[in-house]
Order: structure tokens, then sequence, then C-alpha cells
């Protein structure tokens, strides 16, 4: 067994207190000692004087002297152009690189398509050419272009080939 005398310790606050009275200027539960009702105590006033004018002058620091320009900071750069436009271009290549499989399967839809392929990709080039600062995309029209005469060749080979066959089939009995 414990033969000592155990000590209890208790919380709150130092016999004595935590040093005396309330602290000063009012921070305290009451008016310090010798007030008679006036207003509480705290932070106080403002200082004697305010603060007094605002200095004249530039304000003090290392910000330098304004820029000469006024009050819209430095002038723009360059503009920036705005893309040309490709879509004819685009439209050609994708017209002319479907014709030429579809002469496989389809050749009456090749036929429109390697056409349309072939007047887009005109179209295109020459607007590249005209203004190339609005129109781009010269190589893909020109690919369109390319791809879309392919088109139109192998449809009307292979049109003319079926046709032969037709022919041969229907009347060489």
């Amino acid at each position: 067994m414990h033969s000592e005398p155990s000590t209890i310790m208790a919380y709150g606050p130092p016999p004595g207190g935590y040093g005396g009275g309330p602290p000063p200027g009012g921070y305290g539960g009451g008016p310090p000692p010798g007030d008679n009702g006036g207003p509480p105590g705290g932070f106080g006033g403002p200082p004697p004087g305010g603060y007094g004018p605002p200095p004249m002058g530039p304000p003090p620091g290392g910000f330098g002297v304004p820029p000469p320009y006024g009050y819209g900071g430095p002038p723009m750069g360059p503009m920036m152009m705005p893309e040309p436009q490709k879509g004819l271009a685009i439209a050609s290549l994708v017209c002319g690189i479907l014709a030429i499989p579809t002469t496989c399967c389809c050749s009456a839809l090749s036929l429109p398509l390697a056409v349309a392929a072939v007047v887009m990709g005109g179209i295109a080039i020459s607007k590249a050419n005209r203004s190339p600062q609005t129109h781009g995309g010269k190589g893909m029209a020109v690919g369109g272009l390319v791809t879309g005469i392919c088109g139109v060749v192998f449809a009307i080979v292979m049109l003319a080939a079926g046709m032969g066959q037709y022919f041969i089939d229907a009347y060489g009995k």
C-alpha cells in the first residue's frame, strides 16, 4: 500500500490571485477605485492633435517617374491577326480522301464526292492565292484537288468496267 499522504491537485487561480486587483485601464469587471460612474476605461481616445494634414508632393518610395504616355499604361504591342480560314480546304481534302475508297464499293457515291473535292479544292486554292492573310490551307486544298481528280478517274474507270461487265453479261450469251 501507499503510506505517503496523497496531495489533491485543485484547479483554479493560485492562492492570493493573479497579482493583485483588476488589470488597469478598464479591462477588469467594474469601475476602478475612485471612479464615480464616468465612461468606462478602455484604450483611450485618439492622440491629441489627430493625424494632421496629408503630406504634399509625390509619395515616398521607389516607384520611379510615371510614364510620359498618360494614364493607360504602356501602348499595346502589335495586334494579333486572326487565323486564316481553312474550312473549304479541309472539306476538299475530306471529300477527296473519301472519294477514293468508295469507288470500290459504290462508284455512284464516289463520283459526286470526287467532283465536290475538285471544285472546293480549286476555289480554296484561288482564295489562298488572292488573300493569304484571310484564307489559308493551300496545301490541304492542293491535296483535296489531287485526291478529287484521282477519285474522278477511279470512279469513271469503275463505272466503265461495271457497265462493260453488265453488257457482257446481258448480251454476251
